[in-house]
């Protein structure tokens, strides 16, 4: 049997995965997220370190904010993650269950709004040299 179980239209998580609340901290006490589908237990947070030379995340439970673990990133990693996280967003992972099956969009855009507004916008050039 499926690890999900349709249920009406309610949609029970599979068992072995751990949903998790998202925080990407654009700088001090400014930051955007992603809500997990489910209800989640973890909460992870993403943002630039204090010297600006790394990526660092944090991991802690949800319901009491008890630490779990924390870790950097330097500039090449974080590219060889991002490149990771984009193939396996468009290609690897499977259609998502639960309230995002249907089309509906997460209740924060987060950065997937805001990059593709981004990558529309035209270039600005410079004077040659």
């Amino acid at each position: 049997m499926s690890p999900t179980r349709k249920r009406g239209n309610a949609v029970k998580r599979p068992a072995n995965e751990r949903p998790a609340d998202l925080r990407f901290w654009l700088k001090s006490g400014s930051c955007s997220g992603c809500d997990a589908p489910w209800k989640a237990e973890m909460k992870v947070s993403v943002g630039r370190t204090d010297s600006k030379r790394a990526l660092g995340f944090w991991v802690s439970k949800r319901d009491g904010g008890t630490h779990v673990a924390d870790f950097v990133l330097d500039r090449h990693q974080a590219a060889e993650l991002a490149a990771y996280l984009s193939f396996m967003a468009d290609y690897a992972l499977a259609k998502p269950l639960g309230p995002r099956a249907a089309g509906r969009p997460p209740t924060m855009q987060g950065f997937t709004g805001c990059a593709r507004r981004e990558l529309a916008k035209p270039k600005k050039r410079g004077p040659r040299p």
